[in-house]
Parts: C-alpha cells; sequence; structure tokens
C-alpha cells in the first residue's frame, strides 16, 4: 500500500532505517541517499514531504528552490548553518533542529582535550607508543595545574552548560553567560568577550555559527589571552580564525625555542599535531 508522505535522510545515516520507520513508517516511505555534498542529491529531494540533514550535506537556495512539496526540513543536530533557513521561510518550509542532540558527548570531549592538553597525556602516549628510557614529567612539559584556573566558557547553551558543570567539579570556574544562567549553575558571568578573554586560563567555544560569532576568535582575541592558555573549539570550525591561531602559536613556538633545546623530530611532531588540530572542526592550541 502505498504511503501519502516521503522523507529523505540526506547523508550520514543508512539503511537498515529500522529507527525512523518504527517511528515515521505508518504514515511516510522513508529513504537514505548518503549523499556525500550538495552535488550528490541532484533532483532526489523533487517529491520529498519532508527533508532530514545530518552533517554531510548543505542546503542552500538552489536545492530548495527544487522542492516541490517540501514542508519540513530537519537538520539532525544543534547548528543549522549548513541550511538556508531564511530561503526556506519564504518558500513556506519550516526548518527544525535537534538542540539536544550531543550534548552529553561534546561537552566530554571538551573536557577531555582540556584535561589531555593542561596534563599533557596525549604526549605522554606518544612517548609510550615510540618507547622511551626516560619516564619524567618533563616529557610532557609544561603541564598545568587545574585547580582554581579560569575556564571560560563562549556560548552558555546546553553543550556550554554541560561543559561549564564538568569544569565546575575540576576546580575550574568563570563561564561568559547570559544574565540569570550564573546564578542558576553557580558561576561567575564576564559582561564581554574581551572580559572574559583576558582573564580565562582556559577557553572553551559552544556558540553556534552566526555572521556574529563567525570567527570570533581571531588574531585579536587571540592576544587578548594569557600566555599558556588553552583554546578549544567543539562548535562549527569558522568560529576560530586557524590562520590566527597558526601566527599566535608560531609566535609562542619560536619564542619558547629560544629557552629550551628540542630537537628536530620533537619540532616537526607539534607542527604535525597542531596542523591535524586546526584544519579539523576541533580545534585546539596551546598560546
Amino acid at each position: 500500500m502505498s504511503k501519502p508522505f516521503k522523507v529523505i535522510v540526506t547523508d550520514f545515516i543508512t539503511e537498515p532505517l529500522d529507527v525512523e520507520r518504527k517511528i515515521l513508517g505508518e504514515v511516510a516511505e522513508v529513504m537514505a541517499l548518503d549523499a556525500q555534498s550538495e552535488y550528490d542529491l541532484g533532483d532526489q529531494l523533487r517529491l520529498a514531504d519532508a527533508i532530514m540533514v545530518y552533517h554531510f550535506v548543505t542546503i542552500r537556495r538552489k536545492t530548495i528552490e527544487t522542492l516541490e512539496r517540501c514542508k519540513l526540513i530537519v537538520r539532525c543536530g544543534a547548528g543549522f548553518d549548513n541550511v538556508d533557513f531564511a530561503f526556506a521561510r519564504e518558500r513556506g518550509i519550516a526548518v527544525a533542529n535537534v538542540p539536544d542532540y550531543g550534548t552529553e558527548d561534546v561537552a566530554d570531549t571538551a573536557i577531555g582535550l582540556v584535561l589531555s592538553l593542561a596534563r599533557g597525556t596525549h604526549l605522554y602516549n606518544q612517548q609510550c607508543q615510540r618507547g622511551t628510557d626516560s619516564w619524567i614529567y618533563t616529557l610532557a612539559s609544561p603541564l598545568r595545574r587545574i585547580r582554581g584556573r579560569v575556564f571560560g566558557v563562549i556560548g552558555i547553551g546546553r553543550i556550554g552548560t554541560a561543559t561549564a558543570l564538568r569544569a565546575k567539579a575540576l576546580g575550574f570556574f568563570d563561564p561568559h553567560v547570559p544574565d540569570g544562567r550564573d546564578k542558576a549553575i553557580g558561576v561567575r558571568r564576564a559582561e564581554t568577550i574581551e572580559e572574559l578573554l583576558t582573564q580565562a586560563n582556559v577557553v572553551s567555544c559552544h556558540c553556534p555559527l552566526t555572521p556574529e560569532t563567525k570567527y570570533i576568535i581571531n588574531r585579536d582575541s587571540i592576544e587578548l589571552m594569557p600566555h599558556g592558555s588553552i583554546l578549544v573549539n567543539t562548535a562549527r570550525g569558522g568560529v576560530v580564525d586557524p590562520l590566527a591561531v597558526l601566527k599566535a602559536w608560531r609566535a609562542a613556538f619560536w619564542r619558547a625555542r629560544r629557552s629550551m633545546c628540542w630537537s628536530k623530530n620533537h619540532q616537526l611532531s607539534i607542527i604535525r599535531w597542531l596542523v591535524r588540530g586546526v584544519t579539523s572542526n576541533i580545534r585546539l592550541t596551546i598560546g
């Protein structure tokens, strides 16, 4: 028996669509395209009544213009910058997101990255894999104590709040929060981004990518951060200017090199590690 509606999943998940069909199967035909980009979609969305968009595909104006029956586009995640929601609204198409997607997982990842950078566990792991005759804390210098350090959160939504609460348990404090939220979760509020950056030993980005937040971490903002700060971005990549991070790190690297004796292999390892971090969606550095 034919079903009145068609729901198409553009990317990321493929057959079997057991969960989707359990929920929608009585009223809609559900299918997955497994697209890797908007180009792969072609005209396959033309007769869709609803579209589920994950991580690999962007739904721009040119795609929305081809939709003949669509009434709903769901971004299966918290961020929705990969959907032209303004044009969709003009066409009478509602756009929704899943605001609690990955809340705990991303917060856990952010804290894990901070701990790794502060305590050098990633460097110890590399040394252990390569083998070393010397097992001493200087292998991961400089190490940083966590207790009493200032932890700054940019974007105190669900994920930012979850991260702030985890940081509090470790002895961090000080997210950048809206009025009232600071009192609710027991943290101190910074009035401006500049105030947060000048105080924070760790900055963790959790804001959505909007015109206002694009490159909110840039050359000027990095210069405000204390020496030895840690920056972690588990939000959209566009929140951080990667060239500014590279330039800041390069300047700090050469300053440190003048006072420390590092082997050529150690230098190359640090550069490879940094470039991998900066070019991924999770950007991090030690300033």
